[in-house]
């Protein structure tokens, strides 16, 4: 499984029956009937299970609290990875920083999430700031399928952000500097407003406050 180190401020491992940050560091909220499964997993004894009505939030306890996860955003470096198994692929989120509701207010921190490009599902990212909207997918005809675990990977460095997906980075680089000092929620298992809330399974969820991968690298097996 994903382990934790000086720079890993969220650790999901989903071991043992527990929905818990294995650093810690937050609280986390069950919205909905979210829960483990023990039959479908990537590693360890469980996975997070969502069945498109429900996700997983950290509250939000305001800037610079131990729960207020644009504090730690900034403007600085960021590893947000996790692997993902899709029972349906559609146009849905796989996680997003926000304020303390899904909303579509005009300034939605970094997403990842199965976007309906016409017609074709491809992996994409989002940032939305002052109404000025970033959306970047997969070039080509990328699609995920169900029934199949990927690791994901979403970083900034120095400004840049790469996506990566199996260890292979998926998307362009581009650019994104924007502060995001104030999107103190954390949601996994959706993004933008309950419309778009994944049907699947998510395993080995972390965050870090840093860039831990600038170029293709082999994805944790074991």
């Amino acid at each position: 499984p994903l382990t934790k180190g000086n720079y890993t401020k969220l650790l999901l491992n989903f071991t043992n029956g527990k929905i818990i940050d294995n650093t810690g560091n937050v609280n986390l909220e069950t919205v909905g009937d979210t829960h483990l499964d023990t039959s479908v997993k990537k590693f360890g004894t469980a996975s997070i299970e969502f069945d498109g009505d429900d996700r997983l939030r950290t509250p939000n306890q305001g800037n610079g609290t131990v729960d207020g996860f644009g504090a730690r955003l900034g403007t600085g470096d960021f590893t947000v990875e996790c692997f993902v198994y899709f029972d349906t692929v559609a146009y849905k989120g796989i996680w997003q920083f926000d304020t303390e509701s899904l909303s579509s207010d005009a300034y939605i921190a970094p997403v990842l999430l199965i976007y309906n490009h016409n017609g074709t599902m491809k992996w994409a990212t989002m940032t939305q700031h002052g109404g000025n909207q970033i959306l970047v997918a997969s070039s080509g005809n990328i699609t995920p399928s169900t029934g199949t675990w990927y690791h994901t990977a979403v970083v900034r460095t120095n400004g840049t952000v790469k996506v990566f997906v199996d260890g292979t980075q998926n998307i362009s680089d581009f650019t994104d500097t924007t502060d995001y000092s104030n999107r103190d929620t954390l949601f996994i298992g959706g993004f933008y407003s309950t419309s778009y809330l994944m049907d699947g399974y998510i395993d080995e969820f972390r965050y870090t406050n840093k860039a831990r991968y600038t170029s293709n690298f082999t994805a944790p097996t074991k």
